[in-house]
């Protein structure tokens, strides 16, 4: 395949479906209602009698997981024809609010059409912020760091994340071309959930002609180039020897299989111990990789502290934010390169309905109706079979890309952190407390979290007002605890994108003062809710400048 000449065919796709996105998103309707109609949930909504969007608005109702997630598991056993009438070609693994993680079936337009945006689109953008320049310039060698793990349900049918479906799918189509990327095959799709952090780091650091960096979420990238700035002169000992230090603590198999594939390289070490590690931090990624080009990631506003450490070891390097998407679908793709938080919405990816913030009995709107300034919730339809689907986000309409919008994401329903994609709710920590204050034998007078970013990894920081004393262990049960009530969770922590919670313990009397605080600073009471989750600077910095507080007064 020719790529350059796929990518710009992407590209052009993108810009004519939002051109005329109005008419795409009512074809888009009709479309899946048609195909779907003989399907279990396309007879009981009566697809086949739906005319107009206020009969579908009518028929369907608003949808969350746990309307699906019987029909899901009878699929998953074999049963077709449910909610779209081919087999699925991948299952998304994404947190379940019971710990349990939930599956979302994908058919094959579905994840053809992410490789037509994620890959094709933006690398079209991408190639276009830079025209001076030839695709192998900026494409030549990329530094990919997400693992695409091979893992199957029981039928057989592949399933992950969402930013490996099209990959997997294609390596197993024989479709993917691997060649551009600094890591062999069997690194990027490793057979277990493991971290592999080390090893792709090795691969990546061999490379000096490298020209750009894939990452999904900020926080691991972070994670990436604090490692290496942090073990620098251990990188590139053994970079020189072909060897694996024993404080990396990879598996044998891997320490093997980087010494069988990467032989001692005295000659890119010198070069790289020409960096002082004191003067490393600042624009590092150019002075290790000085071809390189670009950097992609999911960033913006929600990643705030990640990406300002990413852009300190980035310098002048652009940075592209490139898509907005769950486990459910892809929502939209980054128009503009150095530009975050915009994503133009795809109207032939997703039916989407906006319900405006904190109008409870507004009537859902469409493209033609939002406005700029305003923010929504969203509803979405898919090409796999979820109807008017509540995915929890809340988005801020900021222009116009033709007749699709530009979104923002403001925030998330019911989430409590979401640090390295584990998307944990409060119902997920507050049962994971509740097992760890049992098994503690204490009882907390009040407790909230936070997320906190230090040495280079995120982790959670419970602050926890008690008058009993707690166990020795109580960081690690507490840790132990998240991991059993949150899938995410647990699966951020095996591949060590999370490091392990910590516990701050509060005076007796903090919540009370708290409670003060914010009576004093106007805020009714009547109907207020226990602090879990700190969510504003201003609470944040409350319990963070705690002891000196308690000192003045």
């Amino acid at each position: 395949m020719d790529k350059e000449k796929f990518t710009t065919q992407c590209l052009e796709h993108f810009r004519r479906v939002s051109e005329q996105a109005l008419q795409e998103q009512r074809l888009f309707l009709c479309r899946i209602l048609k195909k779907n109609e003989q399907t279990e949930l396309g007879k009981r909504y009566g697809f086949s009698q739906i005319r107009v969007l206020a009969d579908y608005q009518k028929k369907v109702p608003v949808s969350e997981f746990s309307d699906y997630d019987q029909i899901i598991e009878r699929q998953i056993q074999g049963e077709e024809g449910l909610l779209f009438p081919e087999a699925p070609v991948f299952y998304c693994i994404s947190s379940g609010s019971t710990g349990i993680p939930k599956y979302i079936p994908l058919c094959r337009e579905d994840v053809e059409k992410q490789h037509i945006y994620e890959d094709g689109a933006v690398c079209a953008i991408i190639r276009e912020s830079m025209p001076e320049l030839s695709w192998q310039e900026i494409f030549g060698t990329v530094f990919e760091t997400g693992e695409f793990f091979c893992t199957y349900m029981e039928n057989g049918i592949m399933n992950g994340v969402r930013s490996g479906a099209y990959f997997r799918y294609a390596r197993e189509s024989g479709l993917l071309d691997i060649s551009g990327y600094s890591a062999p095959g069997e690194v990027l799709f490793p057979p277990v959930l493991e971290d592999m952090q080390y090893v792709k780091i090795r691969f990546a650091l061999e490379q000096e002609t490298l020209t750009g960096i894939h990452c999904v979420f900020p926080n691991r990238l972070a994670g990436i180039l604090y490692f290496i700035e942090k073990h620098w002169d251990a990188l590139l000992h053994d970079m020189e020897c072909g060897t694996v230090s024993e404080e990396f603590m990879v598996k044998p198999e891997w320490k093997t299989y980087l010494q069988e594939k990467l032989l001692p390289n005295p000659e890119r070490a010198k070069n790289l111990r020409k960096i002082q590690k004191t003067k490393l931090g600042n624009q590092m990624i150019r002075k290790i990789w000085p071809k390189l080009k670009y950097i992609r990631v999911i960033g913006g506003e929600l990643f705030q502290p990640y990406m300002k450490k990413i852009k300190e070891y980035a310098g002048e390097i652009p940075i592209h934010c490139f898509a907005y998407a769950s486990s459910e679908s892809i929502f939209g793709i980054g128009p503009y390169v150095n530009q975050p938080d915009q994503y133009v919405l795809l109207a032939d990816m997703c039916f989407f309905e906006f319900l405006p913030e904190k109008e409870a009995d507004a009537v859902p709107m469409t493209f033609a109706e939002v406005e700029t300034g305003k923010k929504y919730e969203l509803l979405i339809t898919t090409l796999s079979g979820l109807y008017r689907y509540r995915i929890g986000d809340v988005v801020e309409v900021t222009g116009f890309y033709g007749q699709a919008p530009i979104i923002r994401i403001c925030y998330r329903k019911n989430q409590i952190l979401n640090l390295a994609d584990e998307k944990m709710d409060l119902s997920q920590f507050e049962s994971a407390m509740e097992q760890f204050q049992e098994e503690g034998c204490f009882q907390a007078k009040g407790y909230c979290v936070d997320g906190c970013y230090e040495d280079g990894r995120p982790f959670y920081r419970l602050y926890l007002e008690t008058e009993e004393e707690l166990p020795q262990d109580a960081e690690t049960r507490l840790d132990q605890c998240l991991m059993r009530k949150s899938h995410g969770y647990e699966g951020a922590r095996k591949i060590r994108e999370l490091s392990k919670a910590r516990i701050c313990m509060i005076p007796s009397g903090t919540f009370d003062a708290y409670e003060k605080w914010e009576k004093n600073r106007g805020r009714r009471m009547e109907q207020r809710k226990p602090l879990r989750i700190l969510m504003t600077e201003e609470q944040k910095n409350f319990f963070r400048n705690l002891n000196e507080r308690m000192e003045r007064e």
